[in-house]
């Protein structure tokens, strides 16, 4: 049922590879909405994107319609080529000033970064 409904010529790994990456960029698109302060809007505030009130919606439908589109199969050059203009945007951003301290409790956690 599945091969008359979504025809494809591509082995299976490719088609795994696809779904893995579709379904991480639906759940991060989802989680900017229903984390905003974390995730969403008060993130990227943190990190200085511009207009970050308009920005993390938009790049949360962006991951959620191309990660569907990567699952469905549908016009997936298009959602590869804007996730990686998405990803290229997290690759090339300074990282915020004050970066967070490391966590008291779990002092293992920065041993291996000690001199």
């Amino acid at each position: 049922m599945l091969k008359k409904t979504i025809p494809t010529n591509a082995p299976g790994w490719v088609i795994l590879i696809r779904l893995a990456v579709g379904a991480v960029f639906v759940s991060e698109g989802i989680q900017k909405f229903l984390f905003p302060a974390a995730l969403g809007v008060g993130r990227f505030t943190k990190i200085g994107i511009p207009a970050p009130g308009i920005m993390a919606p938009f790049v949360g439908v962006v991951e959620i319609g191309c990660g569907a589109l990567l699952i469905l199969g549908l016009l997936t050059r298009l959602g590869r080529l804007t996730t990686a203009a998405d990803l290229a945007r997290l690759a090339t951003w300074p990282a915020p000033r004050h970066p967070p301290s490391p966590p008291k409790s779990r002092p293992w956690l920065t041993m291996a970064a000690r001199p």
